[in-house]
């Protein structure tokens, strides 16, 4: 019901040994989305953003928001003409037991695809609304790297996004299942806490 719809988010800012990391949750707003347009424009437009979509990180349909695997987001961005490269990542299959989770051996391995693209003032609009069914990483690089150079570091990580990330100053995870976007500033040289806080304001 949108009595019960807010037009500001609620956020939460934390800061760790490493990082510090700001949770918006969107799930009240009466405009969830413009207010997402609006705030991954103004951030992207700091610098280059790749976008990150990891089927691990794919809910199924037991869950509310069904989305589809990654076979027709490839099918699409390649019919809307928009560059892209997909990892196939061979994973090691884990057991949690009483909250510990427990290693298998390593011939017990899984497949998944992980997808990247980078999105760009002229293919924004087409991007995002290919994306908006999938949970993302973005990640910005203020250094505006050609896109031969991001698809190279993005084959060279191997689907490993902590060691991808090392090379941006923001990640921005989008979650829209639980409805929350968490930025965190990786390099605070580039980006200070305070310039987050003033575009949460802003918006």
């Amino acid at each position: 019901m949108n009595f019960f719809k807010k037009d500001k988010p609620k956020i939460l800012q934390e800061r760790n040994e490493k990082d510090c990391i700001t949770n918006i949750q969107y799930y009240r707003l009466k405009d969830a989305e413009g207010y997402k347009l609006r705030l991954l424009m103004e951030l992207t437009d700091s610098g280059t953003c790749f976008a990150v979509i990891d089927e691990q990180f794919l809910y199924g349909e037991q869950n509310r928001a069904y989305i589809s695997g990654t076979d027709k987001l490839i099918r699409m961005l390649k019919e809307k003409d928009i560059p892209f490269r997909n990892l196939n990542v061979k994973r090691r299959k884990d057991t949690a037991v009483l909250g510990i989770t427990i290693r298998q051996n390593g011939d017990n391995l899984y497949e998944s695809v992980v997808v990247g693209l980078i999105i760009k003032k002229d293919n924004f609009e087409t991007a995002r609304s290919l994306l908006n069914s999938y949970n993302i990483n973005y990640f910005i690089n203020p250094e505006k790297l050609d896109e031969a150079e991001l698809f190279r570091r993005f084959e060279a990580s191997k689907g490993n996004m902590d060691e991808f990330q090392e090379e941006f100053g923001i990640k921005i995870f989008d979650d829209i299942f639980v409805e929350n976007i968490s930025i965190t500033v990786i390099d605070t040289k580039i980006y200070s806490p305070e310039y987050i806080r003033d575009i949460l304001i802003s918006r």
